[in-house]
């Protein structure tokens, strides 16, 4: 989809990310990064002490739980400008022509792949930040890139890369949960 691969959601133009949010974080480099890491999501968070893998260190999957949710509301960060972009290029209305304007078939995203390095071990009770990156999007497959920090960016707990696929809604769902989830969908929108 053309929309997908406009300046706005972050794909194939260096010189627009000059005025982006960039930091100096880069991942294990990817095949699928065709350009400076975009930032999408920057999520502050403290855990508490019921975590814990071994004694006083927060377990892994939560820490890969973190990240898969964290990457989730990047999506849904990187959907919303998708969906701005073409209501500007559209109008609010659709083309107008009557042509093409029925809306797609409802689909979700769903995670794929999801890989994560540890780094440091992450203590119970500390603050961090988690900050997730756009690495470029292919079809119906989004790549993201996350690390887990402190919060001064020092000490790097841990790095993931994920692989996110939009799938049609009812190929995952029977008709009843399809039905509510189309529900729910149009509700958020409104």
């Amino acid at each position: 989809d053309e929309d997908e691969k406009d300046d706005d959601d972050g794909n194939n133009n260096e010189n627009n990310n000059k005025n982006n949010n960039t930091t100096k974080f880069s991942p294990t480099s990817s095949k699928h990064s065709k350009h400076i890491h975009r930032e999408l999501t920057v999520v502050d968070l403290k855990l508490g002490k019921k975590l814990n893998g071994h004694g006083g260190i927060v377990h892994g999957g939560i820490i890969s739980l973190l990240f898969d949710e964290a990457m989730g509301w990047a999506h849904e960060c990187l959907d919303d400008r998708i969906a701005l972009r073409r209501a500007r290029k559209n109008g609010k209305s659709g083309s107008g022509d009557g042509q093409n304007d029925a809306p797609p078939p409802p689909t979700i995203v769903v995670t794929a792949n999801l890989a994560v390095d540890f780094r440091a071990p992450f203590r119970e009770g500390s603050e961090a930040v988690v900050r997730v990156y756009h690495d470029g999007t292919e079809g119906r497959k989004i790549y993201f890139s996350a690390v887990l920090e402190s919060l001064d960016g020092r000490v790097v707990f841990a790095e993931a890369k994920s692989l996110f696929v939009r799938v049609r809604l009812e190929s995952v769902m029977g008709k009843k949960e399809k039905k509510g989830v189309e529900e729910d969908m149009k509700k958020e929108k409104q």
